[in-house]
Formats: structure tokens, sequence, C-alpha cells
């Protein structure tokens, strides 16, 4: 890829990498030819706004028609205060993906100069806006009242057009870091099926997919207080940790160094004392692969270690296979692990 690439090109290769459907050889490729050409990173953030704009269902049906307006509206020089004040019999499509975008993006400027505009058209509708992270990725975005968030792979994060109004409520399915912007009017909750994070302003990380039999809440700053559908209740601090167990409806506190639950938003991965099966979920998807554990004693065994970016699905599982205790066969994108039963490890 080179500065006189395609535009049809580089729109592909950018649908691709959104959806996914790329290499590790094509995603770095991209993303270095997007830090030198200023032109395609704009790009590269409008496409981003449209694909989770195309999530929504209310914008599912018409999304190559809102691509072919953003394309048009990006052309003209037109000022977002021309496009709300037009009619309001008139509002175009644009206008709605457009303030979608802006909400996406977290821009707070456009937002609240124009809420009685764009609250009239979007808080009243019930579906809510939803990001999507494909396996083996991680992405950040900024919600409109200035909250960071990075999410993991694999992970949904929803929130209602009225966010940053009225409330300020996100539900997540996987694993997200909040550096959550402090209003002292309206506290952010962070709830799953199991788990809801009440906070004011504080920076905190949550794991919590449906498909563990755990959610794994990790203070960095500031404190939180959390409720469980059991009804435990607990109040963390900084550098402490809640382990709910789902099965059992108990929640743990823990000391532990809460930043070591964050390495993945540098690509790394610790595990303390963790089970194989968790492991195994966890590498999944990361390396956008499925595992299977032909062995009820593995998958209850338990193994720490602390791995980089640097470091392949190949390389983790030969650490973590010290004792050499297992064997394991990959069968196209699945990885068959055993007991090992003598021999060198299969590849």
């Amino acid at each position: 890829m080179n500065k006189n690439t395609d535009a049809k090109d580089l729109e592909l290769q950018i649908s691709n990498y959104l959806s996914g459907n790329c290499t590790e050889e094509e995603k770095e490729t991209l993303l270095a030819f997007l830090a030198n050409n200023d032109d395609a990173a704009n790009t590269f953030k409008e496409m981003s706004a449209v694909w989770a704009v195309s999530s929504i269902p209310a914008f599912a049906e018409m999304e190559d028609e809102n691509l072919s307006l953003i394309k048009e509206r990006i052309s003209l020089s037109e000022s977002p205060a021309t496009i709300l004040n037009q009619s309001r019999k008139h509002i175009s499509v644009w206008l709605k993906v457009a303030a979608a975008v802006i909400l996406l993006l977290g821009c707070n400027y456009f937002w609240y100069i124009y809420t009685e505009n764009l609250t009239e058209v979007y808080t009243s509708a019930e579906s809510p806006y939803e990001i999507k992270v494909p396996a083996g990725s991680r992405t950040n975005i900024v919600l409109p009242d200035g909250t960071e968030v990075a999410l993991n792979a694999g992970s949904v994060l929803r929130y209602s057009r009225g966010f940053g109004i009225r409330e300020r409520n996100v539900t997540l399915n996987g694993e997200g870091f909040f550096k959550v912007a402090k209003d002292e009017k309206i506290p952010f909750y962070v709830e799953n099926n199991d788990v809801r994070v009440q906070v004011v302003g504080t920076v905190f990380n949550v794991r919590g997919y449906d498909d563990d039999n755990y959610v794994l809440v990790s203070l960095l700053e500031g404190r939180v207080n959390l409720t469980a559908v059991s009804g435990s209740v607990m109040m963390l601090y900084p550098d402490e940790q809640a382990l709910y167990n789902k099965s059992t409806g108990r929640m743990e506190k823990m000391k532990s160094n809460a930043g070591s639950a964050c390495d993945w938003l540098d690509g790394g991965l610790t595990f303390e004392n963790v089970s194989f099966a968790d492991i195994a979920h966890r590498l999944e998807r990361k390396f956008q692969v499925k595992i299977k554990i032909e062995s009820e004693r593995l998958k209850l065994e338990h193994f720490s270690g602390c791995f980089n970016s640097n470091q392949n699905i190949s390389d983790i599982l030969k650490e973590i296979n010290v004792e050499n205790q297992y064997t394991w066969r990959v069968n196209g994108d699945t990885i068959f692990i055993t007991d090992k039963k003598g021999g060198k490890i299969e590849r």
C-alpha cells in the first residue's frame, strides 16, 4: 500500500479491518499507511463511525444509502448549523447519521450546542447504540459525556440515545476499561446480566463475558459500588478487585495490582491462578481461534503467567505447558488439547 493507493481499494481494506476479515499482516500494513497519510486516516474515522452506526437496528436497513449520503456531505462545506436549521419536516437521512456519528465519536461540542434538535430526533427511539468489537481486535471510543472506553475483543457495548442527558447507563457483554468523566449529578452505571457497577468519576476495568462463569471488576482510581443479582454488595478502593461467581452468587474481594488486569490494552495477557478453561476462552477471543480441551482434568488445572503482545498462541501454550502436562494439535482454526501421552508437542 502506498500514497497512490486507489480510494476504492483503501475503503475495501478498511472495511475488511472493521469486520475482522483481514490478516495480521494486512492489518499492520493498513495501520502503518494510516499513520502516514492524513487523508486516509480521516477516511478511516468516517468509515469507523458508519460501521458502528450500521449495527444499530434503526440504521441497518439504510446502510448503503447512509454511506452514499455521508460521502456526499463530506465533499461539501456545509456547516452543522446549516444542516440543523433545516425545516423539521425535511430532516434528511444525513442529519440522522451525522448525529449518530457525533454521538459515537464523543463530539461533545456539537452534542450540547444542538441538544434540543438531536434529542427530538433520537431520544424517543427505543433502539440503543451498539458497538461490537470483532474477535482479535480492540477499539477505543469516547462517549457523549467525555468518558473514555477501551473495548476488548468480542465485546459489545450498548447505551441509550438519551445518554448524558437524563442518565449515564451502559450495558457491557465482554471487557471494557473505563475512564469515567466526573458528573456528581448523573452517576455512571456499567451493567451486565450479573453485576451493576456504580461510579461518579473513576478508572476501572470490567471483565464480564456472557460465556464466562465469573465477572471481574478491577479498580485503579477512585471508588466503585457493586451490586450483584444475587443481592451481594461491595465497595472497592484502588488496587482492589471483586470476583463474582455466577454459579454460587458469591462476590469475593481481593487485594491485587489492578493494573495487571488491564495489560490487554497493550495486547498482553496476564493469568493469575486461572483455570485452563478460562485461559482457553481468553485465547479464543484474542487470536480468533477455537480451543477444545479434551480433558476434564485439564479444564480445572490452574496456571499463572504474563505474556506480551509479541508472543503468539503457540508461544503461550508452550510456556503454560512447562510441566509437559498436555499436547495439542491444530485442525483448521481449531486447536485440540489433550492430556499428554508421551512424545513431542504437536504443532
